[in-house]
């Protein structure tokens, strides 16, 4: 890791809590994001400031999109390639996802439903313990008709071989 300067973290804890953007701020530094990430997980105190930073650069994201949802931002008209007058512009879009997160049970997107099978069928139909042991029985049963070998663990592997039976017998 390269030697970095107290003077060089502050300033780059400085353009991170106004652009929220650690590769802008990095490079504004004259390094790379990566020696500032080694910086974060090795000292504590930076870290910490690089979160304050972070959540303050957000705080002012956050207050310029409720802004722009309530009181909208003022945008050109043009006509035939000359400004003709000026109208404010209000994001309703804006407002929206504002309003989801903020009050995520009142204004959330949420689909309720259920999801059946045909007639109303489950869709994936209940089974008895007893049915549900017979089903695996009869798997391994056939896995170890095939002579199938099983991988029980990464260090241990299990061979399914049949019994031999009286009537398997060559005579």
């Amino acid at each position: 890791m390269r030697e970095t300067s107290p003077a060089i973290l502050a300033e780059f804890i400085k353009i991170l809590r106004e652009t929220g953007n650690v590769s802008i701020s990095a490079k504004a530094c004259g390094y790379t994001r990566v020696n500032f990430y080694n910086h974060k997980t090795k000292n504590p105190e930076f870290a910490k400031a690089w979160e304050d930073a972070y959540e303050e650069s957000m705080d002012k994201l956050e207050f310029e999109a409720v802004r722009r949802a309530k009181h909208g931002v003022e945008e050109a008209m043009m006509f035939q390639g000359r400004q003709v007058g000026v109208r404010r512009v209000y994001s309703d879009r804006m407002l929206e996802f504002l309003l989801t997160g903020g009050r995520p049970e009142k204004y959330a997107h949420r689909f309720r439903g259920e999801i059946t099978g045909k007639g109303g069928s489950p869709l994936v139909p209940e089974v008895s313990i007893l049915e549900t042991a017979r089903r695996v029985a009869f798997i391994l049963t056939q896995a170890s008709a095939m002579k199938v070998t099983v991988e029980a663990s990464p260090s241990e592997t299990i061979e399914l071989v049949p019994e031999k039976d009286e009537k398997d017998a060559v005579h």
